[in-house]
This record gives C-alpha cells, structure tokens and sequence, in this order.
C-alpha cells in the first residue's frame, strides 16, 4: 500500500500547486496524507485487494516508475531518499487546498492556498524542505528570494504566476501560488487559514466542495443566462463529493447543495424525497438496474425551457407542438399523474436498444381507467400495467405502474 500512497504524492502535488483559490472559495479540497489514506481504506475491501500478491501486480510497476521521478526530482539517492520517502509516506496530517477564481477573461487567473497540518509525529520542517525540492524539481529552476512586504521569501515565477515555497508557520506548512502582482494577498490569506480539527481515525479520507455562485460570477456565465436558468444553475448553491469507508466498504458521496429559485433541470432529476424509491428491493432476474426519484413533470418542463432558449421560440410554442405530435398534453394527460418513483432494467448501455423504464402512479387504484384511456390516446407508446402481475418485478407492492417500453 506505500507505493500506492506515492502515486497519490507524485500526481497530488503538482495539481494542488498549478491550481487556485478565494473568499468564498471556488473549491476546497480537504483531505488526508498517504498515512491517513491507508488508516480509513486499509482494512476495506479494495484496500485488501491492492494489498495482496494479485493486487500488488496490477500498480506495482506504474509505482516503482513514480518512485524513480520522485527520486530524480528530488536529486538525492541512497539514505537521503529512503528517509525523505519514508517521510512523506508516513505522513498522516490534514492536507487543505482552497483555489480563488480571480479574474474573469477566457484565460481564467487563480489563487492556490494550501496548508499542510501536523500528524504529531512527522518531522515537519524537514517535510518543508522535501516539498521545497520536489518542487524545484518540478519547476526546473531554483527558488529565489524576493520581497514581500517587509518579509523576505523565496519564489518561483512562471508565465506570470508565482509560487510560494512552502514554509512552516505554528506547526503548519503553508504554500501559495497566484498571479505576480498579489503576492501579499496570496501569502495573507494563507496565513489566515484556519487550523485542521483533530484528527480522527474515522474522518473522510476526502471531501471536495465546488461553491456554484462563485465559479459562475467569475466565468462570465451571464451570457448564458437563460440555459443556465432551464439546468437550475441559479438555484445550485454547491457540489460535493465526500470519500470514506463503511466497515469494509469504500463511500463515494456526492452532493448538490440547492438554494432558493428554480432548479430547473437538477432539480427534475433529483427532486426532494421524503423516503427511498419504493422500487428499491432485490431484482435478481436482471443484470443491472437502477431505483431513485425522478420529477417527470419538473423534468419535462426544463425540457421545455432548454428548447426555447437555443431556439428563440417561447416555451408555450414548444409545448403546443408536443401537444399537436402527441394528441394529448403530456403534463396534464400524462406526467401529472406520475409519483416521483422510477426504475430502469435492463443494461444502461443499451438501455435504448432493449429495456424498460417503469414510474409508479398517484391514487393508481381510482385512476386506473384514466390513466389507461389517456395512455391509449398516445398511440401505444407507453402502457399501464398492473403491479400485483407476477413478472413486474419490483412494481409488485404498487397498484399500478406506467411503462414505456424501448423494443429490440
């Protein structure tokens, strides 16, 4: 597992100091070193796997070819390497890298505030000038002392960004990197980081928060407005995406944060459930599926507002041709009738090929005739099915399910 976590080093790094960060940040990265990454996945299933004789022969090589630009990068052999490996890979602590969006032009300037936080046992000034090598290295040019204000510190300039060599501050190591001309604000604003919490064994490994507001203010999203509106951007507020372990599992989480406005498109295809999809119980007669809440007409109405905004035509326009194609309206006839609840069977990759998509119906029972007639009316496209018959898998507890077959 040590060379994993030193492929981990080698790609890290450099993208943590080529990229940047603000008030509020655009992104935050937060995560652990290659000790605490191996303390969380280490004892689940894929930390075992790659652990093993058979895992160990899958990154085995790829880590051993790392090792040696590690090694050339840093320009030392011998004792000086083993120990500075060894350093770096027993090294645990909180890793927090914040990146600021600061201009607004296709060629888009960025902040990088990164701070490396003590494990209680790393030697972290000698962590400081392993960085500072291995970053040189990369680099390909020494480091150079300028002036900051009235502090003296030692950079590297390139096409008109500067890095920060990382330096030791209250038992932390911090780095910056920004355009040339705000070398004080870059280096204010790392110091004004706020100290890692104390660490705990059963913490994420990672969490990564994009904050939407900001990235969109900065990207001149503007021009876009209206597409932007119809996907829900206005009302996104954050992604997230969290990384831990559960027992033997390994936890991929990713999340939309939503605010006040219309989700539009986001918030169709992942609207506010009170419970799970109730189609979530075993279905052991398919090779792949897939259960979860859906808002058909939420869905079909951004639909609607993404036409009418590459086309210049009102979204009225665009539902009365549906309706003159369909013969019916699709929300009122239709999708009105829908709950949020949606399975689909069959291979994803194929789902157009061959498969279903089934919904389930509100107050099926005493809208069983409606819904059929109005079915009927869309020349067969889609059909009502009842959900006690033996073969409709998960839609057995329901009264009554909508399916629009996709035929082979």
């Amino acid at each position: 597992m040590t060379r994993t976590a030193l492929a981990w080093l080698c790609c890290a790094l450099p993208i943590a100091a080529q990229t940047a960060v603000v008030s509020p940040p655009a992104c935050e990265l937060t995560t652990v070193g290659p000790a605490g990454w191996r303390q969380r996945l280490g004892p689940t299933n894929l930390g075992s796997l790659l652990a093993s004789a058979a895992g160990r022969a899958l990154w085995s090589d790829g880590a051993e070819q790392l090792e040696g630009i590690w090694r050339h990068l840093l320009g030392v052999e011998g004792a000086a390497f083993a120990a500075a490996r060894q350093r770096l890979l027993d090294y645990g602590g909180t890793v927090h890298v914040a990146l600021r969006l600061v201009g607004d032009r296709r060629h888009q300037p960025m902040t990088a505030a990164i701070a490396f936080g003590p494990d209680g046992r790393t030697d972290m000034a000698a962590l400081t000038a392993d960085l500072r090598s291995l970053l040189a290295g990369l680099a390909e040019q020494p480091w150079q002392t300028i002036t900051v204000g009235d502090v003296e510190v030692q950079s590297i300039t390139r096409d008109q960004e500067t890095l920060l060599a990382p330096w030791l501050h209250d038992g932390r190591i911090l780095m910056a990197m920004t355009p040339a001309a705000d070398l004080a604000a870059a280096r204010a604003e790392v110091l004004a980081m706020p100290a890692p919490s104390a660490l705990r064994p059963d913490a994420l490994a990672m969490s990564l928060r994009f904050d939407m507001p900001a990235i969109l203010a900065a990207t001149n999203a503007g021009n876009n407005a209206k597409e932007l509106a119809a996907l829900g951007a206005n009302a996104l507020r954050t992604i997230e995406l969290h990384c831990g372990a559960a027992g033997p599992h390994i936890v991929l989480e990713p999340r939309l944060v939503f605010g006040d406005g219309d989700r539009g498109l986001l918030g169709a295809l992942f609207p506010a459930a009170k419970a799970p999809s109730t189609f979530l119980i075993p279905m052991p007669t398919e090779a792949s599926w897939k259960a979860g809440h859906v808002d058909l007409v939420a869905l079909w109405l951004a639909g609607e507002k993404l036409v009418a905004a590459f086309s210049d035509e009102p979204p009225e326009a665009v539902r009365k041709k549906s309706v003159d194609e369909l013969g019916i309206d699709p929300i009122d006839d239709i999708l009105a009738f829908a709950a949020t609840d949606y399975l689909l069977t069959g291979a994803f990759d194929r789902l157009l090929d061959g498969g279903a998509a089934d919904v389930t119906v509100r107050d099926a029972a005493a809208r069983r005739r409606e819904v059929q007639d109005r079915l009927h009316d869309a020349a067969g496209q889609v059909e009502a099915v009842p959900a006690t018959r033996g073969d409709d898998h998960a839609c057995r507890h329901r009264d009554l399910a909508v399916r629009r077959h996709v035929h082979r």
